[in-house]
């Protein structure tokens, strides 16, 4: 299982950006990047996942737990249970040759919804 990342704020992002961008002091008075963000509305509602690793196979999760049919978080491991497989194999190896390299050299792939995370 690997853990749910931090949900980060907006103003951590703002931080984060000043203090990488003018890291010494030569750079205090340099212009800071523009970032553009996409803003949505945080919906409440179930964490669930699929792993990936080649040697190991898939497995399903919530936040803080691994999910099988008997433990189940709203029916989720139940249902992905048979297209789990399909799904990676065929919708996302095919389209990304990052996800697949990390993947062939025996890294995790995690897929939280609509995002993919790479653990490195």
């Amino acid at each position: 299982m690997i853990s749910y990342p931090e949900t980060e704020q907006f103003r951590q992002a703002i931080s984060k950006v000043i203090r990488n961008t003018r890291r010494r002091e030569e750079d205090r008075d340099k212009v800071l990047p523009v970032l553009k963000f996409i803003g949505t509305v945080k919906l409440h509602g179930s964490n669930a996942a699929i792993g990936y690793h080649k040697d190991s196979g898939h497995w399903f999760q919530s936040r803080n737990n691994v999910l099988t049919p008997q433990k189940d978080n709203a029916g989720f491991a139940t249902y992905m249970e048979p297209l789990a497989d399909q799904l990676f194999n065929d919708y996302v190896l095919p389209v990304s040759a990052t996800i697949r390299e990390k993947y062939e050299q025996g890294q995790k792939i995690i897929i939280y919804g609509d995002e993919m995370i790479i653990v490195l």
